[in-house]
């Protein structure tokens, strides 16, 4: 479509009111409203209807619609009209399109020539058309009226009964008004009820005084109409001035021209541009009016980036205007300018102010007084004033501190507001310290500041008080500003405590504090022991709590000769209960870590819970083998161990274990030692009433037993050593802590079996049955002879030698409880199965066949022995037996020798 043409359309009655030609066809919610705003404007008063004009927006805002309606004499019913709607392109008529060259496009349609309009309307161009005189006269009392209630009051909807020329009243109107009022104009000017587009009210409609009654539901103060002159109102003069300029111009007033483009859809714009004209009048002799006309220049230009030119203009007279006052009048226009230049519409004026806010702060600061007491007497408390006192008091040169506390007295919400928007007011307070008589009533007050503080807010208060000596006499205050601050801020307030030369008189609370900051503020800690060095053991135990782990570390702290021995302690006892730095024992040098442990089990610390979990810790990182190499030759040298919680004692005992085992294996200690660390009472209490430690597992270390593989048997030796040195405790405890040690240690060695195993092995059962109740009978017998009994390849037959007719008599004789550990029994004779294997294991081994008759003959079971022997085939190691008795040449053998050759010819069924 090109610049010129207009889009146009014809609707009247076909089947109903529609579209009947046109250059183009609308849809949606366009088509609904065009439809119906050209169809009659209400019901007809009288058969006559004057043509009148309709003027609107349509809803998508593409193109502003102008129609004018016609009774249609040619339809089939009455009622109908015909109604021809030019489309204007929206930027077009923003852009001042003549509304009376629109107008002189519309062409009276007739059923049988609609044709013409299925083409656009060519537009002719404004200069061709003869200049017409407005029709509305501003001094004309119902015009007066119209505008007073249009551009000053901004009603809407407004009906104007009876006006003598509707059309060309709308026509002048259109040109009238700016972009911005016309692109959303909306008018009738023969309206038979109220007219609406999308339930908004048309904003003015001409209707004849008879349809009065069709705007009933109006106010009266929305409705033109004949009434007697009014008086003249000195309020709305400079608005009828200005329309009247504007009309006798045939355009915009040159004041409203500057402002065409910016003002919004709203006609009270009118009366703002007439209203500022005159506070600039009045400006001279009233300040405030300056002030004022800013806030009119707001409204009509909204916009930041619109009309920056013509406000910077506005605010510097204000400003002008401010300075000439008194400095009590001055610093309230200043606050007030400054005010209106922090709103959007001024915002592009940043550079203004922040010029503003100096000119202002300078008065404060030249006399506190004023900018206080302008508060105080405020009944609301403009932001703008509350920035520049407090930039004020900031920057001022007296001294402040008994102004701000009486005023934390009298009003504490100003101090809130004055440090919301000045955080550096609270630092410049704190830089009062040194010469304030209560610093604890200071650091109280910055404390109520903080806390009554919103968190943004609060942050920036911290920031400020960062590096102020006052936070070392406070540690809550210290705490409270470490708890929001940013890290550059917390520190800095941490390098302002540990240089305030206070150290030695801190409370243990400010301590707690610095030590709970340390952990995330390392550096700053780190840089002042490398300057200052170790001056306080408190300042020593922060630094091991942070310092970087490394060997170099530990090793440093233990060499240093300038490090006092209660301090050295503390370090080390810290140091030890960080995981990191005991990530690096490994790799400590062995002397080193001898004097740790030294250092850990020669005392305990002032840190009794970190001791407990630094001896814990340690010894579960250094390698056992550390005591198996260099275990003192008494354990009275760490008498203090005993002192430890029962945990950590555990862990210690569990090392001295694998340390004495070790020792036995690599034969680096002599048994007499290794009883002597076997007896240490903790070791003792532990063997005897705690869980039992896996033995086993200290002998199968892989290590070891890489390095002791070619010689198994030694080391089984060895083994079998320590059991009998083990053994007079565990046999205390009357359960399977021995046996479930001498099981493992015999399936571990039994491949490299040796007599002295078994010998140690009896000593055990010895022992076992010493400190049994009954004296004859324990668990390890009955482990013996299942062992003895399951190995017959083995040399274990002392093992039954001693152990079997105990375990048989007990079987008979209903004691099972020990026994049926082993067996269990269904048959009524409980020893029968006994017999068997007793006498399977001596067929299918090596052992004495004597052994078998003196074992039998022990447990009281030589004749059913011997018939067993007999009866099941057995009769050629049966006269084995009997010739082993007979060549032994011993009393009992011989007589059970013979017993057995009389009990061989008589085998019983029941053996």
């Amino acid at each position: 479509m090109s610049n010129d043409l207009i889009e146009q359309s014809v609707h009247g009655y076909r089947r109903g009111h529609e579209w009947l030609a046109g250059s183009f066809q609308l849809r949606g919610k366009d088509k609904e409203v065009v439809t119906s705003l050209s169809d009659l404007s209400g019901l007809p008063l009288r058969d006559e209807i004057p043509p009148y004009l309709t003027s609107y927006p349509l809803p998508n805002a593409t193109h502003y619609a102008i129609a004018r309606t016609w009774l249609d004499y040619e339809a089939p019913r009455e009622g109908c009209v015909l109604t021809h709607t030019l489309f204007v392109p929206m930027w077009m008529w923003r852009q001042g399109i003549s509304a009376r060259a629109v107008f002189d496009l519309f062409i009276q349609p007739r059923r049988n020539n609609l044709s013409v309009y299925e083409n656009p309307a060519a537009l002719i161009d404004s200069s061709f058309l003869p200049n017409k005189e407005s029709t509305l006269n501003p001094r004309a009392h119902r015009v007066q009226v119209f505008a007073r209630k249009f551009f000053a009051e901004g009603r809407r909807p407004l009906v104007w009964l009876d006006s003598p020329n509707p059309d060309e009243m709308l026509i002048d109107l259109l040109e009238f008004v700016w972009p911005s009022l016309r692109a959303d104009f909306s008018a009738c000017t023969h309206a038979l009820k109220m007219r609406f587009i999308q339930d908004n009210p048309f904003r003015i409609v001409f209707a004849p005084a008879a349809a009065l009654s069709r705007f009933s539901d109006l106010e009266a103060g929305n409705i033109i109409r004949e009434s007697p002159q009014a008086a003249d109102d000195p309020r709305f003069e400079p608005l009828d001035d200005l329309i009247a300029r504007s009309l006798a111009l045939g355009r915009s007033a040159p004041e409203v021209e500057g402002f065409k483009e910016s003002l919004p859809a709203d006609p009270t714009a009118l009366l703002k541009i007439a209203v500022l004209d005159g506070l600039k009048k009045q400006a001279d002799k009233n300040p405030a009016s300056s002030v004022a006309a800013m806030d009119v220049l707001a409204v009509l230009i909204p916009a930041e980036s619109a009309g920056i030119e013509r406000k910077r203009e506005a605010a510097q007279y204000a400003i002008d205007r401010a300075l000439k006052e008194r400095p009590q009048s001055q610093l309230k226009l200043i606050g007030a300018i400054l005010n209106r230049l922090s709103r959007p519409a001024f915002r592009r004026l940043k550079p203004m102010r922040a010029n503003l806010l100096k000119l202002g702060s300078a008065v404060v600061a030249a006399d506190p007084e004023i900018g206080l007491q302008i508060l105080l007497r405020a009944k609301t408390r403009s932001t703008a004033l509350v920035l520049i006192v407090a930039t004020g008091l900031a920057d001022c040169k007296f001294i402040i501190t008994n102004l701000l506390n009486k005023l934390e007295q009298t009003a504490p919400d100003l101090i809130d507001e004055m440090l919301r928007y000045k955080p550096s007011l609270a630092r410049r307070y704190s830089e009062e310290f040194s010469i304030a008589q209560n610093s604890r009533e200071m650091s109280e007050t910055a404390l109520l500041w903080m806390k009554r503080a919103l968190p943004s807010r609060r942050t920036s208060i911290s920031n400020q008080l960062a590096d102020s000596p006052i936070l070392a006499t406070d540690p809550r205050l210290f705490e409270a500003v470490i708890a929001v601050a940013g890290r550059s801020a917390s520190e800095k307030a941490i390098r302002a405590v540990l240089s305030s030369g206070q150290l030695d008189h801190f409370q243990p609370e400010m301590w707690s504090a610095l030590t709970a900051a340390a952990p995330h503020y390392s550096s700053v800690f780190l840089d002042y022991v490398s300057s200052a060095g170790f001056n306080n053991v408190k300042i020593a135990e922060i630094w091991a709590r942070v310092v970087e782990p490394s060997v170099q570390t530990v090793e440093l702290v233990l060499d240093l000769q300038t490090l006092p021995e209660d301090v050295r302690k503390e370090v080390v006892v810290l140091l030890l209960s960080r995981q990191d730095i005991l990530e690096q024992m490994p790799y400590v040098r062995q002397c080193h870590v001898l004097k740790m442990i030294d250092i850990l089990l020669n005392g305990s610390s002032v840190h009794r819970a970190l001791w407990q979990q630094a001896v814990r810790v340690t010894l579960s990182y250094v390698e056992s083998g550390i005591f198996g190499d260099g275990l003192p030759g008494n354990p009275v040298k760490w008498a203090a161990a005993e002192d430890l919680d029962r945990s950590t004692l555990s862990v210690l005992v569990h090392n001295i274990l694998e340390s004495v085992v070790r020792a036995i294996i690599r034969n680096l200690i002599l048994e007499g030692t290794a009883h002597i660390w076997l007896e240490w009472r903790p070791v003792q209490h532990a063997l005897r009433f705690s869980a039992p430690s896996d033995i086993a597992e200290l002998w199968r270390n892989e290590c070891l037993l890489s390095k002791y593989g070619p010689s198994q048997r030694d080391m089984g030796e060895r083994v079998w050593m320590l059991l009998c040195l083990l053994g007079p405790t565990l046999v205390l405890r009357q359960d399977r802590a021995l046996s479930s040690v001498i099981d493992a240690a015999f399936h571990d060695f039994r491949a490299h079996w040796s007599d002295s195993n078994t010998a140690k092995w009896l000593d055990l059962i010895k022992m076992s049955r010493a400190a049994s109740y009954s004296g004859d009978l324990t668990l390890l017998d009955a482990q013996s002879v299942q062992v003895a009994l399951s190995h017959p390849y083995m040399n274990l037959c002392a093992l039954l030698e001693i152990s079997f007719p105990a375990v048989y008599s007990a079987t008979v004789s209903g004691r099972l409880t020990l026994i049926e550990l082993f067996y269990f029994y269904v048959d009524w004779d409980k020893g029968k199965e006994l017999r068997r294997s007793l006498i399977r294991a001596f067929v299918n081994s090596d052992w004495p066949p004597r052994a078998i008759a003196l074992i039998a003959d022990d447990a009281g079971i030589l004749d059913k022995i011997t018939s067993r022997l007999s009866r099941t085939g057995h009769t050629l190691y049966l006269t084995r037996v009997i010739g082993d008795l007979e060549t032994c040449g011993t009393i009992r053998s011989g007589g059970l020798a013979k017993r057995m050759r009389r009990q061989e010819r008589r085998a019983e069924d029941w053996d």
